[in-house]
C-alpha cells in the first residue's frame, strides 16, 4: 500500500518545518533569511541577475528571462503584513527606472506560499495592515508557480546553515553564483 502523500507535498512540509526553525532560531533576521532564500530560488530556476538590497531601498531586484523586477519582500507570522509608505517609494523609484515592482508576501502558515502582488495593481496604501488572503486574486500565480518548489527546495537544503550562521552563511551561497549582487 503505498503512501497517499506526494512527493512534492514532503517537499512543502520539510520547508514549513524548516522555516518554523529558522523562525525560532534566528526571529530577528527571519525576514532578511526569507529574502535570501527567495534570492537563491530565483537563482535557481535561472534568473539572469539576482541584486539583493541588503542594506536600503527595495529588497530584491531580479531579471527573469525578458522581466527585469524589483521586490519588496514582506513575511507573517500571522495573517497580515503592513505597508510603510517608504516601501511604496522603494518600489516607485524601481518603476520609474522600468522594473515590474511587485510586493512578495509570504504568510506563516502551513497553506501559505508566496504572493507576488503587482504595485501598482492593487488597492495597496502606504502605511496599512493588509490581510494576506484577500490580496491572493491580485497575485502573479504564475510566477508565484514558477518558484514555490525551488523555494521549498532551497530552505530545505539551506535552512541548517541559515540556523548556524544567520545571513552570513546564506551570503556565502549566494556569492558562490556569477549572477549574484549584494548591494
Amino acid at each position: 500500500m503505498g503512501s497517499s502523500i506526494r512527493s512534492d507535498d514532503h517537499l512543502k512540509l520539510g520547508a514549513w518545518k524548516t522555516l518554523r526553525l529558522v523562525r525560532e532560531a534566528r526571529n530577528k533576521d527571519y525576514g532578511k533569511l526569507t529574502q535570501k532564500f527567495l534570492a537563491l530560488a530565483f537563482l535557481d530556476i535561472g534568473a539572469n541577475r539576482v541584486t539583493d538590497r541588503a542594506v536600503q531601498g527595495i529588497d530584491l531586484e531580479v531579471v527573469l528571462a525578458d522581466r527585469n523586477l524589483a521586490f519588496e519582500v514582506k513575511t507573517t507570522a500571522g495573517s497580515g503584513v503592513y505597508v510603510s509608505s517608504k516601501d511604496l517609494d522603494g518600489l516607485q523609484a524601481r518603476r520609474e527606472e522600468g522594473f515590474g515592482t511587485m510586493l512578495a508576501v509570504l504568510g506563516g502558515q502551513l497553506t501559505d506560499e508566496w504572493l507576488f502582488l503587482p504595485v501598482p495593481g492593487t488597492d495597496l496604501r502606504a502605511d496599512m495592515r493588509f490581510e494576506i488572503n484577500r490580496m491572493s486574486p491580485f497575485a502573479d500565480k504564475a510566477l508565484s508557480q514558477l518558484i514555490q518548489v525551488s523555494f521549498e527546495k532551497m530552505v530545505v537544503d539551506y535552512g541548517e546553515e541559515a540556523i548556524k550562521g544567520s545571513q552570513p552563511a546564506l551570503n556565502r551561497i549566494l556569492e558562490a553564483y556569477a549572477n549574484y549582487a549584494i548591494a
